[in-house]
């Protein structure tokens, strides 16, 4: 089981700042892989824009989708250990989702196939904050014993413009793709199996 503690996601280059927080946090067990985000601050500008969506979420069906990113988006990737391949996921509040696999840097993009499709919540909470989870199930146990590393990112639509977090970010441009922003290393924080 890996269980990482809850980051506080930095605001990557931006011509306009936006006083924005995204909180996220993430689990891997026996083949799940669970993702948390939470957004908060300057309410009128993004809370505006995204309300229909999770509103209208009850409505709305679970699917799949490409170019997520071009409206708020939550996003993970995972890295495989000696290896320049990685996952990525994408999920947006009105309940679009998707799952790649690249062999490289933005190279021999495939669709990942899952057991079934992600569990997913979106909702706003008592107190206004805006909070999405998803639960995804891992298909090859093989590959899950290869994740090594891992970046959690958002991508925040406003009235006014488009922001853009990270646990941490080695560009000088939004490019969530680049591997050593990667920065929290799997290996060194999971648990020994039973009885070692």
């Amino acid at each position: 089981m890996i269980q990482l503690s809850q980051f506080n996601l930095s605001q990557v280059v931006s011509p306009r700042r936006e006083e924005i927080e995204v909180w996220s946090s993430a689990e891997l067990l026996q083949g799940e892989f669970i993702v948390k985000f939470r957004v908060t601050g300057d309410q009128p500008s993004w809370f505006t824009r995204l309300l229909p969506a999770v509103h209208q979420s009850d409505e709305l069906v679970l699917e799949r989708a490409d170019e997520l990113w071009k409206e708020t988006c939550f996003e993970a990737f995972l890295g495989f250990k000696d290896s320049p391949a990685y996952l990525e996921f994408n999920f947006s509040p009105n309940l679009k989702w998707n799952a790649y696999y690249f062999t490289s840097y933005r190279e021999g993009m495939e669709h990942l196939s899952l057991i079934s499709p992600p569990e997913v919540s979106s909702h706003f909470n008592a107190s206004d904050e805006y909070e999405f989870s998803a639960s995804i199930r891992l298909d090859h146990t093989q590959m899950i014993s290869k994740i090594s590393d891992m970046a959690l990112t958002a991508v925040i639509k406003t009235l006014t413009s488009t922001q853009y977090y990270a646990c941490k970010h080695m560009g000088d441009r939004p490019d969530f793709h680049l591997r050593e922003s990667f920065t929290y290393d799997l290996f060194r924080h999971r648990s020994p199996p039973s009885g070692a």
